[in-house]
């Protein structure tokens, strides 16, 4: 028996939330004994971790829609199905919940990692085979729907100031105590779509004898899956789970910043200011704080270029999450980076 599908849609791919019909094609050459026809549709997390010598391979099913099979009865008459060609068809509805397919891979030395969602209809011919019975697969790629509209509604988030302390390298190779830097930013909307271009407020307060000289603002998404050992000294209830991630850059944007930008002077005074006056650190907190929640000229108010429309769904899965996120970063004059904030964000 030869078993096919005829999917309605184009490119067998459906949309989350959409519809997903067509028909399963069952062709019999002679007589066979079946006492079952089984269809189901399948999302599934799969994920493969490269640890010392070993693979951790891992899968979770998170979702299975039983379809019904309307002519059963007609195909399948007294345990039997004779020769000829028999049409099953099939329409349901994908849940509005379920992430959308995705696949990333990356390489470990030698080996490769990986973290798939995938969906797949299954056939299944019950009694049909000696030793097993006739059955087949057919995968469906799952997207998100077209890119709509930001709400009417924002989710905006200010991010705590946070105290940031820096060093510069002496001529021994020494960290010296070039003071500290204080930065909080304010999302305007951390709930973002495709298309959509982030917008942010922020403000520093520069106690340290560096100068800044650029900011960097990326829109990162972040992969993160695990999966059990397979190493066979591990007993069933011993495996250890193992975990790999990878990093994307969505979008980002630097800001080179001029000698008269108040973000750049550096304080010569720091270490005085910080021995005369313990209470520096909390004032420049909350002078941060009340420029961002107030939008106040002073504070820097930027754009970051639009999510790009191949962007993952936030998603939380039990094998597989993705996290999105902003990350910010300075660069003084003594080259050196600083990563200040991180602030969580949502692409759906």
């Amino acid at each position: 028996m030869d078993i096919s599908f005829q999917v309605d849609q184009s490119a067998n791919t459906a949309l989350v939330g959409g519809s997903l019909s067509g028909n399963v094609i069952l062709k019999a050459s002679k007589q066979i004994r079946a006492d079952k026809i089984s269809l189901y549709f399948k999302g599934k997390e799969y994920t493969t971790v490269r640890h010392d010598h070993h693979f951790a391979t891992d899968q979770h099913q998170f979702l299975r829609l039983d379809l019904e099979i309307p002519n059963e009865r007609s195909i399948i008459v007294e345990k039997t199905v004779e020769p000829g060609t028999y049409e099953i068809p099939f329409s349901f509805q994908i849940p509005v919940t379920v992430p959308p397919s995705m696949e990333v891979k990356q390489r470990r030395g030698l080996h490769s990692e990986s973290a798939k969602i995938g969906y797949f209809l299954r056939a299944i011919v019950g009694g049909s085979g000696i030793i097993k019975d006739y059955d087949s697969k057919c995968e469906i790629k799952v997207v998100s729907p077209p890119t709509v509209s930001p709400r009417e509604t924002v989710v905006p988030h200010v991010e705590q100031p946070m105290v940031h302390p820096v060093g510069h390298s002496g001529s021994l190779g020494l960290k010296h105590d070039a003071g500290e830097i204080t930065c909080g930013v304010k999302v305007l909307d951390t709930e973002l779509v495709s298309g959509q271009e982030p917008q942010m407020i922020l403000s520093i307060i520069n106690d340290s004898t560096l100068a800044i000289k650029a900011i960097q603002l990326d829109l990162q998404q972040v992969v993160a899956w695990w999966a059990a050992s397979n190493n066979p000294l591990h007993g069933p209830a011993q495996k250890p789970f193992h975990s790999a991630s990878a990093t994307q850059t969505l979008t980002t944007k630097t800001i080179h910043l001029n000698k008269e930008d108040a973000f750049t002077k550096p304080n010569s005074n720091t270490v005085k200011l910080r021995l005369q006056d313990p209470s520096r650190p909390q004032a420049n907190h909350q002078q941060i704080l009340q420029e961002i929640s107030n939008g106040d000229t002073t504070a820097k108010h930027i754009t970051l270029p639009p999510v790009p429309d191949l962007s993952l769904t936030t998603f939380q899965g039990q094998k597989i999450g993705v996290v999105h996120q902003i990350s910010i970063t300075l660069q003084t004059d003594a080259s050196c980076l600083c990563l200040v904030q991180v602030v969580p964000v949502k692409i759906r």
